[in-house]
């Protein structure tokens, strides 16, 4: 199957993978015809769907977004994925953000330096490892 150019809303069902190919690179393009994007306002997204029923949690399991910030004046990539108990669609939630300036977020939506952590005091202590560092083939002294 060969894809040229998809437009409108009554696409349909694609019933095979899409392969694209070029000799020079191939390309996935999703255009939005939004002319008036917003802060926080999606440009495109990809879904990655379950169909499987046999666990009970079929549906969108992961997403990739591309979102405007900055009231429109750029764009930034989200990351999202997701967990259930078993039943019902998953909920997906947004895990990275990786910003226009080069930024990315690790559970923070908008990262304030190059490489910013929240895990929210996962840690069981009330503060939050930002970053740790294991190595396990090192031994210390």
């Amino acid at each position: 199957m060969a894809l040229t150019k998809i437009t409108g809303s009554g696409l349909g069902t694609l019933t095979s993978d899409v392969d694209a190919q070029g000799s020079s690179g191939a390309t996935l393009k999703l255009t939005s015809t939004d002319t008036t994007g917003a802060d926080t306002e999606l440009l495109g997204q990809i879904d990655f769907v379950s169909s499987d029923t046999s666990t009970g949690s079929a549906g969108t399991q992961a997403r990739i977004k591309g979102v405007y910030e900055d009231n429109g004046d750029s764009t930034g990539i989200a990351f999202l994925a997701g967990a259930s108990t078993g039943s019902g669609t998953p909920t997906i939630s947004e895990v990275m953000r990786i910003r226009h300036e080069g930024r990315v977020g690790i559970n923070e939506t908008s990262p304030s330096t190059f490489l910013h952590i929240d895990n929210g005091g996962a840690n069981g202590s009330g503060q939050a490892d930002a970053v740790r560092l294991h190595n396990p083939g090192t031994t210390a002294g």
